[in-house]
Protein backbone atom coordinates (compact mmCIF):
# COMPACT_ATOMS: atom_id res chain seq x y z
CA UNK A 1 0.00 0.00 0.00
CA UNK A 2 1.24 3.48 -0.73
CA UNK A 3 1.85 6.25 1.74
CA UNK A 4 0.43 9.52 0.42
CA UNK A 5 1.12 13.05 1.59
CA UNK A 6 -0.75 16.09 0.28
CA UNK A 7 0.73 19.55 0.71
CA UNK A 8 -1.67 22.49 0.35
CA UNK A 9 0.15 25.80 -0.10
CA UNK A 10 -1.06 29.38 -0.68
CA UNK A 11 1.22 30.04 -3.67
CA UNK A 12 2.63 28.08 -6.57
CA UNK A 13 5.95 26.56 -5.46
CA UNK A 14 8.91 27.72 -7.49
CA UNK A 15 11.74 25.39 -8.44
CA UNK A 16 13.91 26.95 -5.73
CA UNK A 17 11.27 26.05 -3.10
CA UNK A 18 11.17 22.41 -4.21
CA UNK A 19 14.94 22.09 -4.58
CA UNK A 20 15.51 23.87 -1.27
CA UNK A 21 13.14 21.55 0.59
CA UNK A 22 14.99 18.55 -0.86
CA UNK A 23 18.46 19.98 -0.29
CA UNK A 24 17.63 20.73 3.36
CA UNK A 25 16.91 17.03 3.86
CA UNK A 26 20.01 15.73 2.07
CA UNK A 27 22.00 17.61 -0.58
CA UNK A 28 22.79 14.29 -2.27
CA UNK A 29 19.16 13.55 -3.12
CA UNK A 30 18.29 14.07 -6.77
CA UNK A 31 15.19 14.92 -8.80
CA UNK A 32 14.33 13.15 -12.03
CA UNK A 33 11.26 13.13 -14.22
CA UNK A 34 9.29 10.24 -15.71
CA UNK A 35 6.45 9.96 -18.20
CA UNK A 36 7.37 13.11 -20.05
CA UNK A 37 7.59 15.19 -16.90
CA UNK A 38 4.20 14.18 -15.48
CA UNK A 39 5.90 12.40 -12.57
CA UNK A 40 8.83 13.78 -10.59
CA UNK A 41 10.84 11.44 -8.39
CA UNK A 42 13.15 12.07 -5.49
CA UNK A 43 15.97 9.56 -5.88
CA UNK A 44 19.01 8.61 -3.83
CA UNK A 45 22.60 8.63 -5.11
CA UNK A 46 22.18 5.13 -6.52
CA UNK A 47 19.21 6.30 -8.60
CA UNK A 48 16.64 4.42 -6.54
CA UNK A 49 13.27 6.17 -6.57
CA UNK A 50 12.17 6.99 -3.01
CA UNK A 51 9.25 9.40 -3.39
CA UNK A 52 7.20 10.44 -6.43
CA UNK A 53 5.06 13.52 -6.89
CA UNK A 54 2.92 14.89 -9.67
CA UNK A 55 2.95 18.45 -11.01
CA UNK A 56 1.37 21.02 -8.72
CA UNK A 57 -2.37 21.51 -9.25
CA UNK A 58 -4.34 24.69 -8.64
CA UNK A 59 -7.46 24.20 -6.51
CA UNK A 60 -10.21 26.64 -7.49
CA UNK A 61 -13.30 24.90 -6.13
CA UNK A 62 -14.22 25.92 -2.56
CA UNK A 63 -14.55 22.89 -0.31
CA UNK A 64 -12.79 20.48 -2.69
CA UNK A 65 -9.87 19.72 -0.36
CA UNK A 66 -12.30 19.39 2.54
CA UNK A 67 -14.32 16.87 0.56
CA UNK A 68 -11.31 14.86 -0.60
CA UNK A 69 -9.10 15.02 2.50
CA UNK A 70 -10.74 16.22 5.71
CA UNK A 71 -13.29 18.82 6.78
CA UNK A 72 -11.61 22.14 7.51
CA UNK A 73 -8.22 21.11 6.10
CA UNK A 74 -8.05 24.18 3.83
CA UNK A 75 -9.32 26.69 6.40
CA UNK A 76 -7.05 29.71 6.31
CA UNK A 77 -5.79 29.14 2.78
CA UNK A 78 -6.56 31.68 0.08
CA UNK A 79 -8.60 30.85 -2.99
CA UNK A 80 -7.15 29.53 -5.15
CA UNK A 81 -4.44 27.48 -3.45
CA UNK A 82 -2.07 24.78 -4.69
CA UNK A 83 -2.05 20.97 -4.20
CA UNK A 84 1.14 18.89 -4.30
CA UNK A 85 0.75 15.14 -3.75
CA UNK A 86 3.59 12.77 -2.92
CA UNK A 87 3.52 8.99 -2.87
CA UNK A 88 5.88 6.27 -1.75
CA UNK A 89 5.52 2.53 -1.57
CA UNK A 90 8.73 2.04 0.42
CA UNK A 91 7.99 2.10 4.16
CA UNK A 92 11.55 3.26 4.81
CA UNK A 93 10.95 6.38 2.66
CA UNK A 94 7.85 7.65 4.48
CA UNK A 95 10.01 9.98 6.54
CA UNK A 96 11.24 11.56 3.28
CA UNK A 97 7.69 12.33 2.13
CA UNK A 98 7.01 13.95 5.49
CA UNK A 99 10.27 15.94 5.53
CA UNK A 100 9.72 17.20 1.97
CA UNK A 101 6.17 18.31 2.84
CA UNK A 102 7.28 20.02 6.03
CA UNK A 103 10.08 21.79 4.12
CA UNK A 104 7.64 23.20 1.57
CA UNK A 105 5.26 24.37 4.29
CA UNK A 106 8.15 26.07 6.13
CA UNK A 107 8.93 28.00 2.95
CA UNK A 108 5.43 28.77 1.71
CA UNK A 109 3.00 28.25 4.58
CA UNK A 110 0.10 25.88 4.22
CA UNK A 111 -0.95 22.54 5.58
CA UNK A 112 0.07 18.89 5.28
CA UNK A 113 -2.29 15.89 5.11
CA UNK A 114 -0.91 12.39 5.61
CA UNK A 115 -2.50 9.07 4.82
CA UNK A 116 -2.55 6.47 7.54
CA UNK A 117 0.76 4.82 8.39
CA UNK A 118 -0.85 1.59 9.60
CA UNK A 119 -1.95 0.39 6.13
CA UNK A 120 -5.62 0.88 6.96
CA UNK A 121 -7.84 3.73 5.87
CA UNK A 122 -6.50 7.25 5.38
CA UNK A 123 -6.46 9.68 8.27
CA UNK A 124 -6.35 13.43 8.10
CA UNK A 125 -3.36 14.68 10.01
CA UNK A 126 -3.23 18.34 9.17
CA UNK A 127 -0.26 20.39 10.21
CA UNK A 128 -0.82 24.12 9.69
CA UNK A 129 2.12 26.50 9.60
Amino acid sequence: MSYDVVILVPEFPKNRDILGAISDIDPQLRLRTRRGGTIVEIADQQGRSLVAFEPTQQVDVPGEADRLLAPGIADGLPSPFWWIETRTRAPEARWLSDAFAEGLVRRLGGVVWRSSTDDSTADAKGTHQ
